[in-house]
Formats: structure tokens, C-alpha cells, sequence
């Protein structure tokens, strides 16, 4: 999160890359194997990011850091709500779920001052580490339906335990995410169809 810019050898930004492109390839790449379900993992700061369908691997737009991981954490969301209409639509029953763990007291913010700041003096306010793997548990192994959004139960999603929330009108944008799906495969070289799923 908020990492200074560097690039993977096919020119991808490195947060867009770690959260968005490689989740998206490994996904494609597994899904032949895959019975249960997929669960990906955003954050609630999905609901500042942007698609840029123009520029999706951000090789030609200024790197603005933040911008960088609100934007990945967005096309995650985008991601599943595809994912999920492409299962429905082969047959399949496996699920597309989202999860995040709201604000949780760990390392992802060392390259945020303000971050480490409020974590130090507001961690009352935070989930801990365990607390913060409980939605991604739950979106896991729990009952739910496809699309769901799993998040803290506290205001703003920010702290509790595990409950289905609604993500950003803009990561159910079914239009969107298909496009971007399209984008993403031509960019990483897979995940043009989906694969034959049990």
C-alpha cells in the first residue's frame, strides 16, 4: 500500500501488479481445479479508486501512490462481480466472493506516515491481525451467496466481526468489469474465456 513506484518486467505498476494483475492471472489459472469458491480480497478504500479502462496496467498516467492502490482495490471488486457472472453463466457453482478486513493493526501502512501514526495512537480503534483475517475466514468457509462483499460489522466496516456489506456502486458495475476483464486478459495473456469448472 502507498509504495513508491516500481514496475514489473511487463511495465505493470507494482501495487496495480501485486493486487490486481496477479490475483487476476492466478485466479484464470487455477480455476480448472477450483470447486468451492474464489475469495478476493479488497480493501474498503475500493470506493475511492477509479478503472481507468484507458490505461488499466497505469504505464502512461502519472503515479500518484494512493490513487495506485485505491484503483487496484477497486478492479479487485470489479474482478469478482465478472468472475461471478462467468461462473452463473457456464453452469458452474462455484462462488466469486469479496472480502477485506476493514482497518487491522499490521505493516501495510509502513509507507504512509499518517497511517503508522493512527495505528499507533488509535489502535483501540482497529481490529488486530487476527480480528482482521475473520471476514476472509468467513467469506471462505461460510454460507453465502455469489458477489457477496464480506466485511467488519462496526461502523464505516472498519472493525468487528465478519457480515455481508455492499461494496461501492461502482464494483457492481456489470459493464465496467467486463470490459476490464477483457483489458486485463489481452494485458496478462490469460483468462480470455473461462476455463472448463467442475
Amino acid at each position: 500500500m502507498n509504495v513508491p513506484l516500481t514496475r514489473t518486467a511487463d511495465g505493470f505498476d507494482s501495487q496495480m501488479a501485486t493486487n490486481y494483475f496477479g490475483p487476476f492471472a492466478l485466479t484464470n489459472l487455477l480455476l480448472p481445479h477450483i470447486r468451492g469458491r474464489v475469495v478476493s480480497v479488497s480493501s474498503q478504500l475500493h470506493r475511492l479508486g477509479k478503472p481507468h479502462l484507458e490505461d488499466p496496467a497505469g504505464r502512461s498516467r502519472p503515479y500518484k501512490r494512493l490513487n495506485a492502490y485505491y484503483d487496484s482495490k477497486l478492479n479487485v471488486v470489479l474482478f469478482s462481480t465478472e468472475l461471478q457472472r462467468r461462473l452463473a453463466a457456464s453452469g458452474s457453482t462455484v462462488k466469486s466472493i469479496v472480502a477485506h478486513p476493514g482497518i487491522a493493526s499490521t505493516n501495510l501502512v509502513r509507507h504512509t506516515f499518517s497511517g503508522r501514526v493512527m495505528f499507533g495512537s488509535l489502535r483501540f480503534l482497529l481490529n488486530d491481525v487476527e480480528q482482521g483475517a475473520l471476514p476472509s475466514l468467513f467469506a471462505a468457509t461460510q454460507d453465502i451467496p455469489g458477489n457477496s462483499y464480506v466485511g467488519p460489522n462496526g461502523p464505516g466496516s472498519v472493525k468487528g466481526y465478519p457480515k455481508i456489506r455492499k461494496p461501492a456502486a461502482a464494483g457492481l458495475d456489470t459493464r465496467t468489469a467486463a470490459e476490464l476483464w477483457s483489458l486485463t486478459a489481452q494485458l496478462t495473456g490469460i483468462g480470455e474465456r473461462l476455463p472448463t469448472i467442475a
